[in-house]
């Protein structure tokens, strides 16, 4: 799986991230580490309704956070866009089918 180069940005902060598109996955996600330090810039944790998932190597987790900004790919931002936030996600931003045509 390719894992693209791009950046999220709260309020006047960017910073760069490393995003995985994953067209199997029916959310977008984002580490945990990297939702810390957007929160430490500014950005705010939102708790949702508690979703169960099931990751790649076969766990099921538990996510009820989510965090809404901007993602930088190719030199284009998006419109504010969802992630839930999971914790020990191997790269920093995960990118699912909703999101597939920004």
């Amino acid at each position: 799986m390719p894992i693209l180069k791009g950046s999220v940005k709260i309020s006047s902060t960017k910073r760069k991230v490393k995003i995985l598109i994953d067209s199997g996955a029916a959310i977008n996600l984002i580490s945990k580490a990297t939702a810390d330090c957007l929160v430490r810039a500014g950005a705010t944790i939102i708790r949702e309704g508690s979703l169960r998932i099931k990751v790649a190597s076969g766990e099921r987790a538990l996510i009820n956070e989510t965090l809404t900004l901007p993602l930088c790919l190719g030199g284009h931002w998006t419109h504010p866009t969802k992630f839930f936030i999971l914790k020990n996600l191997p790269f920093d931003v995960l990118v699912g089918n909703p999101n597939m045509y920004f």
